[in-house]
């Protein structure tokens, strides 16, 4: 089941990144693309997790329904980090008013 809902929540994010390129919202489309990607990196994670297993001998239909809900920890936390890393460097500047072009000033 695990697994089922990555792949339809990878699919959701690919269609909405699509329309939102067709539709010219760039800003939602980079969005969805960011989902899309960390989606994939969870099935990424789950076949690296499924490789150490079989690297410690472990069965793999013990650890594979495990991996499945693990694997979408690391791009969680990766996409929430990326999120505050970006934000926290960011100083708002000062917005200084300009005189608006045919209208009288007061």
């Amino acid at each position: 089941m695990g697994f089922l809902t990555l792949s339809g929540l990878w699919l959701v994010a690919a269609w909405g990144a699509l329309r939102n390129a067709r539709q010219g919202h760039l800003v939602r489309h980079v969005q969805w693309v960011k989902v899309h990607y960390l989606l994939a990196m969870a099935a990424i994670f789950q076949r690296w997790g499924l490789a150490g297993a079989a690297y410690l001998n472990l069965a793999p239909d013990e650890v594979a329904g495990p991996l499945v809900w693990l694997a979408w920890q690391p791009g969680f936390w990766l996409g929430c980090h990326w999120k505050l890393w970006r934000c926290h460097g960011q100083r708002r500047q000062p917005v200084t008013p300009t005189p608006a072009v045919g209208l009288p000033t007061l």
